[in-house]
């Protein structure tokens, strides 16, 4: 089973740690490209957005992104999911069908753990 680690995203150059990612021909119609993401991320800061590099803990090569609305505070405004979404998750095409996808979610779970009212997880699907 492989195992991976959340590298956390604050700067121009951690941005382009994860500009080569790629979702293949048949992800494009479910998320957007990461220059895409991370204008959604600056934009919309009101939702409160934490995103991550995905790194196997093995080999240390990044190879994924994750995102999740971090504790959005109350009131929550009615086009915003929360307090806790899963924002995006994108696995590098490369990368896909070797279980990094399962292991991202579950040190999502894992850090959602330590958040104080982190009772639920909400996400969707396009």
């Amino acid at each position: 089973m492989v195992q991976v680690s959340l590298i956390d995203i604050r700067t121009p150059a951690d941005w382009a740690s994860v500009a080569h990612l790629h979702r293949g021909p048949n992800g494009r119609q479910h998320i957007n490209s990461i220059a895409e993401i991370e204008v959604e991320a600056r934009e919309d800061a009101r939702a409160m957005p934490h995103p991550w590099a995905v790194r196997d803990t093995e080999t240390g090569v990044v190879v994924g992104f994750t995102m999740v609305s971090d504790n959005i505070p109350e009131p929550i405004d009615d086009d915003l999911v929360g307090p806790y979404f899963l924002w995006k998750l994108l696995i590098d095409h490369t990368h896909q069908r070797r279980g990094y996808g399962s292991a991202t979610l579950r040190v999502v779970v894992d850090y959602l753990a330590t958040r104080r009212g982190a009772d639920v997880l909400f996400t969707s699907c396009s």
